[in-house]
């Protein structure tokens, strides 16, 4: 299956939240297989991620990157946004190479997931 990085940057929170319920063993496997290609993907994308604030960001002393003020990311040298916004969508769009695992409402019983959650595990959901 084709993704693009971003549709699959949340499964992690998803994964986190339904690894430790009860599911079928079938359910249960495939999620496992799934959860360790993503995880495969996005190690890749921490890398790149740490290039992208390593030339974008700006460092204190110590060569560590400076934090914004609501702490939420780093603050970028000036006048480097431009470019760093051109990388970080590059990044986003890069297509990514899953096996192909779809899953149906029904495979995850009574599970209780946010809005949210369910939004990141929408490119998984057949109907």
């Amino acid at each position: 299956m084709q993704l693009k990085m971003q549709d699959i940057l949340g499964f992690t929170a998803f994964y986190d939240t339904v690894k430790s319920q009860k599911l079928s063993m079938k359910t249960a496997y495939r999620l496992a297989q799934l959860a360790k290609a993503v995880d495969g993907e996005l190690q890749f994308y921490r890398e790149k991620l740490q290039t992208i604030v390593q030339e974008f960001g700006e460092m204190d002393e110590n060569g560590q990157p400076v934090p914004t003020a609501d702490g939420n990311g780093i603050k970028l040298r000036p006048g480097t946004e431009a470019e760093c916004f051109v990388a970080m969508k590059e990044l986003q769009e890069i297509e990514v190479t899953l096996p192909d695992i779809k899953f149906h409402i029904e495979d995850f019983g009574d599970v209780e997931l946010s809005t949210a959650e369910i939004g990141t595990v929408l490119p998984f959901i057949e109907e």
